[in-house]
């Protein structure tokens, strides 16, 4: 939160891109903050691939599993109640040069509670991560 309040410290990010990590980060310091930061991220993920990417991270974060399901859903099959398009938009800022879809937040420590979601397994499969498991005969560490 201090870095974030100092000008010279903090990422160089769109003002509303700041209003949301200090709202998150805010929640994880008072829970009281929890719904704003939840509803905040799910906004936020609908403006595109960067901001979806972020929501998920953040929701997992704030131990919000079936949010970040929501977005997690909506960023990588377009399908759901949050709504993610294919292209970024001038809302979206451009953190990295980045023109498909990862997965790759799904498997960060933070996501560990995501990855116990019911719907998790479904995911993999709809989006081809489990054919792939099941081609290359190897074991997702989180199923090992």
């Amino acid at each position: 939160m201090q870095q974030l309040g100092e000008a010279s410290a903090r990422p160089d990010l769109p003002p509303p891109t700041l209003a949301r990590l200090e709202v998150t980060l805010g929640a994880l310091v008072d829970p009281a903050l929890r719904p704003q930061a939840v509803e905040h991220n799910l906004r936020a993920a609908e403006l595109g691939p960067t901001q979806s990417l972020a929501a998920v991270i953040h929701l997992a974060g704030l131990g919000e599993p079936d949010a970040a399901m929501r977005v997690a859903e909506g960023y990588l099959l377009r399908r759901g109640s949050v709504s993610v398009g294919v292209h970024k938009t001038a809302s979206d800022p451009s953190i990295t040069d980045q023109h498909r879809r990862i997965t790759q937040m799904l498997f960060l420590p933070v996501a560990a509670e995501l990855r116990q979601h019911p719907r998790f397994l479904r995911l993999c499969e709809d989006m081809g991560l489990a054919a792939y498991w099941d081609e290359a005969g190897g074991t997702p560490d989180f199923l090992g």
